[in-house]
């Protein structure tokens, strides 16, 4: 079964009702879709689906908030007393990922005894509420995983912190809102009170919770902690990236530049969920202190002893130190580590009395100094003799490599020679077959081999 027939059939399990979607677009072409009698709500219809699939929200109680400019949904809800930062990041929140940057959408169950509620668009088209027509006689639609995007060519996901088969109701705020946006579209608009009737300044009414700026100093952390609390209750880095573009205009004093924003978004969405983590989402987030500066100054390091040193290489990295102005130690640890280097398993050491187990020492060395200490110079002078035994390796490996290449010629040649001789000295008489007797030429002349009978 193809995935999209599989995901078909686990909606209409969980009491979707669906429509069907061709290949390349985002909308159905099916006659009259919107209605209640072309809506799919069978298995047996849905595991005939191959191509996209929508939610036909009218006839399954579902409905969408459909952001598609984060920062101007984000002001107009602000200013309707809603933040969107917090219904992305709720525990049960349930999205549609389409993969594009700065929108989101999140999928509803309407409350009991709100059979429907009419599709708005608002903040100049960059948030709709989305459910069914004005009468409730038809229904909106809006694209589900598995189908694939025909803008980015990518499968549309899940997202946030909750399950599809577990759909959050419409919060209480939400539904106040969207009932008051609706309310001069019903049909008895006519007779409802002035004072309940929607306004032009509807849409602007201040809100106390829009107080609270994030000034300079304070962003990045804030920022980071918003997105940290998204992650763990498992939002996605697109649905996190248009919360924290949204915050960061209506919050953050002066705003931060929108690729630095973008740039926490993915960092913090690298980070596994609680729920990858096997964490419960209404963990409480890990407290860390505050990082403690690191401790001025460094140890007393012990003075290098040269009588440590062999008798024959003493002198020279002596030597070496004088002239560079530099710790004896950084000469002698590369001298000694390229002396082990060369005589490698030529010595061996025993370190049991009455045992014949034996060792092959491997010296390892490293010098600690900072920049501009004459670190390299100094070990550069003590890995010359080391190099200088490379080079001549080298050379004589090169004429080695050289020299067989002359030798395999000279063998190649000499084996074709001797094939050459061998052929023509051992090469196969051919017998010449018998000449037919012209007197008979229906008989061929067969050799007589002396028998008779």
């Amino acid at each position: 079964m193809n995935p999209t027939a599989k995901a078909a059939l686990d909606y209409t399990r969980a009491g979707f009702a669906l429509v069907p979607i061709p290949t390349g677009t985002k909308g159905p072409r099916t006659p009259n879709w919107q209605t209640r009698q072309a809506a799919i709500t069978s298995p047996d219809q849905a595991s005939k689906l191959t191509a996209g699939i929508g939610l036909a929200h009218r006839w399954c109680g579902t409905c969408a908030l459909d952001v598609d400019d984060a920062e101007r949904a984000d002001t107009w809800l602000r200013a309707n007393g809603i933040e969107l930062a917090e219904i992305l990041a709720a525990p049960d929140a349930v999205q549609i990922v389409s993969g594009k940057p700065n929108r989101a959408k999140l999928l509803y169950r309407l409350p009991p005894g709100v059979e429907s509620l009419p599709t708005l668009k608002e903040a100049d088209d960059a948030l709709e509420f989305r459910c069914a027509s004005r009468d409730g006689s038809s229904t909106l639609q809006d694209v589900l995983p598995p189908s694939v995007h025909p803008d980015t060519g990518k499968p549309y996901q899940w997202g946030g912190a909750g399950d599809w088969r577990a759909l959050p109701t419409l919060p209480d705020a939400l539904l106040k809102l969207w009932q008051s946006l609706a309310l001069p579209m019903l049909p008895n608009a006519a007779n409802t009170p002035a004072s309940k009737q929607r306004t032009p300044e509807h849409s602007a009414r201040p809100n106390a919770k829009a107080s609270g700026n994030i000034t300079e100093g304070g962003r990045n952390d804030s920022l980071a902690s918003l997105a940290g609390t998204m992650r763990r209750k498992g939002m996605e880095s697109a649905s996190i990236e248009a919360a924290l573009l949204a915050e960061n205009r209506s919050r953050c004093n002066p705003p931060l530049p929108d690729d630095e924003v973008r740039t926490i978004a993915r960092s913090v969405s690298r980070y596994p969920s609680n729920a990858e983590q096997g964490t419960p989402a209404d963990a409480e987030p890990i407290t860390w202190a505050k990082p403690q500066p690191l401790p001025e100054g460094l140890p007393d390091v012990p003075r290098f002893d040269a009588d440590l040193l062999p008798d024959a290489l003493r002198p020279w990295l002596l030597d070496i130190a004088n002239r560079m102005q530099c710790p004896l130690d950084y000469p002698a640890v590369g001298a000694m580590v390229a002396l082990g280097a060369v005589v490698g398993q030529r010595l061996r050491i025993r370190p049991k009395r009455q045992d014949n187990w034996q060792e092959a020492p491997n010296l390892w060395g490293g010098i600690i100094g900072r920049p501009g200490a004459m670190k390299s110079p100094a070990l550069g002078e003590a890995l010359k003799p080391l190099k200088a035994i490379e080079g001549r390796a080298l050379e004589k490996a090169k004429a080695d490599a050289a020299k067989h290449a002359i030798e395999a010629m000279e063998l190649k040649a000499r084996e074709k020679a001797l094939t050459s001789e061998l052929e023509s000295v051992f090469r196969p008489v051919k017998a010449k077959a018998p000449k037919p007797n012209k007197a008979d030429p229906d008989t061929t002349a067969l050799p007589f081999d002396g028998d008779e009978e």
